[in-house]
């Protein structure tokens, strides 16, 4: 039997090539999941830090002329630096924050990272003539 040096050539190419087309798939893969680990990451440690600053926020403000069970809204002006805090249902554009807490004003043309951040009154205790209220604070990312 003669052996073709041709074709054995053009296996050991295809063979290479396979491999390579193999690893570089792999290498894809692996920055692809990674993109989505970083974009994760970002989003969970924005919602974290949005959610500490509404509670020390809240913590220090005078929250006495809210209600059980009713909604507030908390965001940061860009302009005067001050934080709101709001009610009602004519506030609740004022809901959407970025990640730094800031007012969004319009959602349809803003480029980055927006967050819903609402929060309502779940009880008030006045135990020695201190009123305590209690809140559940939401944040997701829209």
């Amino acid at each position: 039997m003669i052996k073709n040096k041709n074709g054995e050539s053009l296996v050991g190419i295809l063979m290479g090539m396979f491999i390579l087309g193999l690893v570089l798939l792999g290498i894809a893969n692996i920055i692809l999941n990674s993109r989505e680990l970083s974009y994760q990451a970002l989003a969970d440690s924005s919602i974290y830090f949005i959610k500490n600053n509404s509670i020390n926020v809240l913590n220090s403000s005078d929250l006495s002329n809210l209600n059980i069970g009713e909604e507030f809204y908390i965001n940061k002006d860009k302009n005067t630096q001050t934080i709101n805090i709001l009610t009602g249902s004519t506030n609740e554009p004022n809901m959407y924050v970025d990640r730094h807490g800031y007012k969004v004003d319009d959602i349809n043309t803003f480029s980055g990272f927006i967050y819903t951040q609402t929060g309502k009154v779940t009880s008030i205790n006045n135990n020695l003539g201190f009123e305590h209220i209690k809140y559940d604070l939401t944040i997701k990312e829209y």
